[in-house]
């Protein structure tokens, strides 16, 4: 079970959370722990039909390039907050995996190119070669950051 909390709208009638945030550990459950968190939240803040479908793909291609790719220490854990207003979800995850700014070609780490990753650039990290172009597709990257042996990441998913 993760670690999170909710909070609702100042002034609002309903019992509709707009965010919630916490932790899962890097383990086998991670990837099933993190849906089951963001489930939660979607149904709580009752997403439309397709705006949770896709908001479940993303977080379910981010954790999986997490603990998959990212190469997360034993023992870590992946932070989160999710975020809902009138127009877009926001989420952010913070994981100690190793440093990947999905704004620029990977291949090239010191490159200060900041468009789109596309996985087509880096062959050796394709399994099925859908993530990252999905998640652009339905998403903003609002900010990537490397500090304190952390990657930061915040994306912003419109509702519309």
């Amino acid at each position: 079970m993760p670690n999170d909390s909710e909070q609702k709208k100042p002034g609002h009638s309903g019992d509709t959370p707009i965010a919630s945030n916490g932790f899962v550990h890097v383990d086998d459950t991670a990837i099933a722990t993190m849906i089951g968190a963001a489930q939660r939240f979607s149904e709580n803040a009752s997403l439309q039909v397709g705006v949770k479908g896709r908001f479940l793909i993303v977080i379910e291609e981010i954790v999986t390039n997490i603990v998959s790719h990212g190469q997360p220490p034993p023992g870590s854990d992946i932070a989160y907050r999710f975020s809902a207003d009138e127009t877009a979800i926001t989420m952010t995850f913070d994981d100690t995996g190793v440093a990947f700014d999905p704004r620029r070609d990977s291949s090239d780490a010191s490159s200060t190119n900041h468009q789109p990753f596309i996985e087509s650039q880096t062959p050796h990290l394709v399994e099925g070669g859908h993530g990252w172009p999905l998640i652009h597709s339905w998403c903003r990257i609002v900010a990537y950051r490397r500090a304190k042996g952390r990657n930061h990441l915040e994306l912003m998913m419109p509702l519309g």
